[in-house]
């Protein structure tokens, strides 16, 4: 997907995710946007 020119990388959240994002972050959402080159936790690379 590209947005504004930046190549970005949809991953969409499993329930138990989607939870945690509640519980950390205080958002409801069922995916999470990364632009190319970001790296993610685990150390992996999304690209």
């Amino acid at each position: 997907m590209e947005i504004m020119g930046r190549k970005m990388l949809r991953l969409y959240l499993t329930d138990w995710q989607k939870r945690e994002m509640m519980d950390e972050a205080g958002v409801v959402c069922s995916f999470i946007e990364l632009e190319k080159g970001t790296i993610v936790r685990y150390g992996m690379l999304a690209s």
